[in-house]
């Protein structure tokens, strides 16, 4: 048997033109005499091998090889000249180079026999083969020359693997796409759990995280960490623990990625700073201001008894605790008299200073109700 792999050559008896030697095979002996390398049956002979060898490959999970057709002839045509004896074994490793169709390597296997199972046994004799045919990333061809011979007909096969490169060598194991889309659904999540009550703690609240994940070989968060911080423990703190719940797509191979992932995080308003004022402070106010807003109504409610219903204000407390703006946006009495007397005494509102130091936006009903009747 020859086998050449890298370079390294091992021997073989085969025929040669002065004398018809013992070619390798299982056993059998004769003349290296036959039909064409076209025929049917040797057609169907090598796809039964190719197919054998294809479920090597299955019991050891790996995908199966199709025949390249490439290979397939050059092996065909080497079957049966070392059959003949007209080819040396050399041959096929000159024309590998010249066509390079192996740039990563190449082996060559040389075998005899009737059937393509006990042909795949004997090629499986030799380990360094059988690692050949076990190759993850690799092209071949199967080629063989059908000997007639009188007592033991038998045919002669080349197998040639050429090796590949792993496609994805030096490349990570997760693509973008994948690891986007995993962090894309993280951010949403992290923004409703950490990053909105945050944003009630301080409307102005922004910053970024940048994440490192160590992603498993089942696309497991193994470790996290974050090399970029906000400095708000409590939002840091509540999106690393999002972050090593994810799930990833498995990398490939099962390889552990390393991921370096960015978020941002910035409030409705962007980057325009807004004040707040506690519900506490507003109420108290408007308390305070009671006497004067119900006056208004009280003078209205005489021409119109059943008068009643909530008057939505809005508005615009700037940094001084002054009412900058007002907006009526809801009115249910629809009394015109007494919208401008209520909104006249909410502009004479004086509130605490709003937190952070900007204009506070406040919303507030103000609900009248007609006196009860007395009873007769």
């Amino acid at each position: 048997m020859l086998s050449r792999y890298l370079g390294v050559v091992v021997p073989i008896v085969c025929a040669t033109a002065a004398h018809a030697q013992t070619p390798p095979r299982l056993g059998l002996s004769g003349a290296a005499k036959g039909l064409s390398m076209t025929d049917p049956k040797t057609v169907k002979f090598e796809a039964d091998l190719l197919a054998a060898i294809n479920e090597l490959r299955k019991a050891a999970k790996l995908e199966a090889l199709p025949m390249d057709d490439r290979l397939r002839v050059m092996a065909r045509r080497q079957a049966e000249g070392v059959a003949k004896g007209e080819r040396s074994p050399t041959a096929i490793e000159d024309e590998l180079k010249a066509q390079r169709l192996a740039p990563n390597g190449s082996r060559v296997q040389y075998v005899a026999g009737v059937k393509p199972k006990d042909i795949l046994k004997e090629v499986e004799r030799d380990k360094t083969a059988t690692a050949s045919l076990k190759e993850e990333f690799a092209r071949i061809g199967v080629g063989a020359f059908f000997v007639p011979e009188d007592k033991a007909p038998y045919f002669q096969v080349t197998i040639v693997v050429a090796k590949e490169l792993d496609p994805m060598a030096g490349k990570p194991g997760l693509t973008l796409d994948a690891t986007n889309k995993v962090m894309a659904d993280a951010a949403n999540t992290i923004k409703s759990l950490c990053y909105d009550p945050a944003l009630r703690i301080n409307p102005n609240f922004s910053g970024n995280l940048v994440f490192q994940l160590v992603i498993g070989d089942k696309g497991q968060v193994d470790s996290a960490k974050l090399n970029v911080k906000t400095n708000n423990d409590g939002f840091d703190g509540c999106a690393l623990g999002v972050a090593r719940g994810l799930q990833f797509p498995p990398p490939y191979k099962g390889r552990p990625v390393t991921l370096n992932h960015p978020l941002r995080f910035l409030p409705p308003h962007g980057d325009k700073k807004v004040g707040r004022l506690a519900d506490g402070h507003v109420s108290r106010v408007f308390r305070m201001a009671e006497g004067a807003i119900k006056a208004c109504y009280d003078e209205r409610v005489k021409a119109n008894p059943s008068l009643k219903g909530a008057i939505a204000l809005y508005l615009l407390v700037g940094p001084d605790g002054a009412v900058k703006n007002l907006v009526v946006e809801h009115d249910e009495p629809g009394d015109p008299a007494l919208t401008v007397c209520v909104s006249t005494e909410v502009h004479k509102l004086v509130f605490p200073a709003p937190e952070f130091g900007a204009d506070a936006e406040v919303r507030f009903p103000v609900r009248f109700e007609p006196p009860p009747k007395p009873k007769p």
